[in-house]
């Protein structure tokens, strides 16, 4: 089974496992950081591709991951007040948020906003990969 496999498995056996009747709020919350980590990856398979590094596999595998969880909790979301356009704006300003972050770690000047911008960046990837398998 290929890594986009295992994530999309692993992510309906997380969401199945979510209590029914779960709080509107906290079903906001979960679109929210879904969305959030979606667009933070899809920034990193951009800037892998601009930057010739590799083909930015895992981030894809990543972002697919995050939109198939996106697409299994939106009509929940929706239910509890959430805008699917609300979703997709927040999803964009995450990517923004990453790629300025991926940006001055690379071609800051003062060293020390860059290193401050990779520290980030890695952070938040790292937090966003934590929540899926691979």
């Amino acid at each position: 089974m290929g890594i986009v496999q295992s994530i999309l498995c692993a992510a309906m056996l997380a969401l199945a496992a979510a209590p029914p009747g779960e709080a509107p709020a906290r079903v906001q919350d979960r679109a929210r950081l879904f969305a959030d980590c979606a667009g933070r990856f899809s920034a990193g398979v951009e800037f892998t591709w601009l930057m010739q590094r590799g083909d930015g596999a895992r981030d894809q595998a990543l972002r697919s991951g995050f939109e198939a969880l996106i697409a299994a909790i939106l009509p929940d979301a929706r239910a509890a007040g959430l805008d699917g356009r609300a979703l997709l704006h927040r999803r964009l300003a995450a990517k923004a948020a990453q790629a300025r972050l991926l940006r001055d770690a690379e071609f800051g000047t003062d060293p020390r906003r860059a290193a401050r911008a990779r520290l980030l960046a890695s952070r938040h990837r790292a937090t966003c990969a934590a929540m899926l398998p691979g």
